[in-house]
């Protein structure tokens, strides 16, 4: 047989390998204990309960009649699952986001291999699959997952086969999702990388930049019209208290106005082990002046994301998610580098973190769930030490598989 030969039944074998992981993660998740009551999940559940049982489609409310926070997509798939079932289980109210999920994996899977080759298209994939943030959100009654999913999609459309008029769909199926961000992330990204290269004039006229956008805040206003004759109330939350009122120190959010830099201990933590792979790939990035590559536009995507919403006084872990994918795809194209010394130097950085985690609050939440990151984290760093990078990362994914196993199956974790 051929290289040219090989190369299909490869691509095929590690998207059987990325899509098995999945599976397990997921049984992981759907068979351990119920947390629909955690997290904000019982407001999206009385949202899609409002669509079932009111035929609320244009406006949602919580059971006490206040207006829903976000807009409806997430909220109109799940009620459209529960209508069709005749179910309002976790697994139905939660389907979305599993879809999403897995349409996110497999994508980001294409894009790393075309930015870095199979491997890292391998290694992007196993990084994102088997990490704690994107095993949470797998599975998780709200926005976040869906609205990550439809990034990636305006990503890939703009880098591979979709063109203008998906990139613009799923913007518009963004802006539905969780409002302006939706669109603002991606075409940020994909703004400083085109003019990085020269191309940015011409790319996003290829892109119908101006008509694709007029059609997402069309698409957006239309619903948006349509809510607020139903309900004024969806301007105040959604103009108002979601968008205007985080700016203010008076903020009825105030809670959540955190430092400037307290994103990056979650960063480190929550989106271990790809942010210790990501960082060399910044370093390498920037040290070898090769932002104009391919791999340059998940770079700009990750940084001016990270800075955006460091730069925004209401902060939430979970609002790091978006740029995870990017995240990924930089950490597969730095274990994939042919150099040994980029595998040795995260395993050391693997050591160093995870002795961080198992005695400081610094990198994830307190208590038994620490330990466990931290020796993992250890562990498998030091595995890193001594196998080939394909080795190292498949061992490193099946550790914090095993930490995530024991983190959703037992009480005293949980």
């Amino acid at each position: 047989m051929t290289a040219s030969d090989s190369r299909p039944n490869s691509a095929r074998r590690d998207v059987a390998i990325l899509i098995a992981a999945f599976a397990f993660v997921a049984a992981v998740r759907i068979s351990a204990p119920s947390d629909l009551a955690t997290g904000d999940q019982p407001y999206q559940v009385d949202y899609i309960r409002d669509v079932v049982h009111n035929g609320a489609w244009a406006a949602q409310h919580l059971a006490n009649g206040t207006a829903a926070t976000k807009p409806p997509l997430y909220n109109w798939l799940a009620a459209i699952g529960v209508i069709a079932t005749g179910s309002e289980s976790d697994f139905v109210l939660k389907l979305p986001s599993l879809l999403a999920g897995l349409l996110t994996l497999l994508l980001i899977w294409d894009l790393a291999r075309d930015a870095a080759g199979p491997d890292a298209a391998l290694f992007a994939g196993l990084f994102l699959v088997c990490s704690t943030m994107y095993s949470k959100q797998i599975y998780f009654a709200r926005t976040d997952m869906l609205l990550t999913a439809l990034i990636v999609v305006q990503v890939w459309a703009a880098l591979r086969r979709g063109g203008p008029l998906l990139f613009w769909l799923a913007g518009a199926l963004a802006m539905l999702t969780k409002g302006p961000i939706g669109v603002v992330i991606p075409i940020l990204g994909l703004s400083i990388w085109w003019w990085q290269r020269g191309e940015l004039r011409q790319r996003w006229s290829e892109m119908h930049f101006v008509w694709g956008l007029i059609f997402v805040v069309a698409v957006f206003g239309g619903w948006f019209l349509i809510a607020i004759r139903h309900d004024p109330g969806v301007f105040d939350q959604l103009v108002y208290a979601e968008t205007i009122d985080r700016f203010k120190a008076t903020s009825m959010k105030s809670k959540e106005n955190r430092h400037v830099f307290y994103y990056i201990p979650h960063f480190l933590g929550r989106m271990a082990p790809a942010s210790i792979f990501a960082i060399v790939a910044v370093v390498a990035l920037f040290r070898e002046r090769l932002q104009r590559e391919k791999a340059g536009v998940y770079l700009w995507w990750f940084l001016a994301t990270f800075v955006l919403l460091s730069l925004v006084p209401s902060k939430r872990a979970d609002r790091l998610f978006p740029l995870f994918p990017a995240v990924c795809v930089l950490a597969g194209w730095a274990a994939a580098r042919p150099f040994p010394r980029v595998i040795r130097a995260c395993g050391i950085l693997f050591a160093l973190i995870g002795l961080a985690a198992a005695f400081s609050p610094l990198f994830m939440n307190t208590g038994a769930l620490l330990v466990a990151a931290g020796v993992v984290i250890l562990a498998s760093g030091l595995a890193a030490l001594r196998l080939t990078p394909r080795s190292a990362v498949i061992a490193i994914s099946v550790a914090m598989v095993a930490m995530i196993t024991a983190y959703q199956h037992s009480a005293p974790l949980r």
